[in-house]
C-alpha cells in the first residue's frame, strides 16, 4: 500500500473464481485497532484456520512506512545541506582572510570576469559588459 500513488480502481469478485495469494484488509474502528487484533484472529480462525494472519499495522505505522524513504532522502539533503554550509562558511573565511590587501583594481578584474562568465551562461541577462 503506498500513499504517495493515486488509487487505483478495485473490482470486486467472487473468490471462488480466482483466489488471490496475498490479500490485504483495512478494518475501520472506533477504538483503539490493536485491541481488536484477537477478534479478528478468531473471526480468521473460524473461517480457515490454516490462513495466517501476518503483518497486522495500523494506518499510521502504514503511512511511517509508505513515507520512510522520502524521510531519508530528506535528511541526507539536510545533511548535506549542513556539510555545504559548514565548508562554505570555512572557505569563506580562509578567502576573506587572504584578500583583506587586495586592491580595488583587482577586484574589479575579478567582478569583470564574474560578469563575464555569467554572460556566459544559457539564460542569463545579456546586460553583462563586453569582454575587452
Amino acid at each position: 500500500m503506498e500513499l504517495t500513488s493515486e488509487p487505483q480502481p478495485e473490482i470486486i469478485a467472487h473468490l471462488s473464481a480466482d483466489t488471490p495469494r496475498l490479500m490485504r484488509f483495512v478494518v475501520k474502528a472506533d477504538q483503539d485497532p490493536t485491541s481488536l487484533v484477537p477478534q479478528l484472529r478468531s473471526a480468521l480462525a473460524e473461517l480457515d484456520a490454516e490462513i495466517p494472519m501476518m503483518r497486522v499495522r495500523t494506518m499510521s505505522m502504514v503511512a511511517v512506512d509508505a513515507l520512510a524513504a522520502d524521510r531519508y532522502l530528506m535528511i541526507l539533503l539536510g545533511v548535506f545541506a549542513a556539510v555545504a554550509l559548514v565548508l562554505f562558511g570555512e572557505h569563506d573565511l580562509t578567502q576573506a582572510a587572504t584578500t583583506i590587501n587586495v586592491s580595488p583594481a583587482a577586484v574589479a578584474v575579478h567582478l569583470r570576469d564574474a560578469l563575464w562568465k555569467l554572460r556566459a551562461v544559457p539564460g542569463a541577462s545579456d546586460s553583462a559588459p563586453e569582454r575587452s
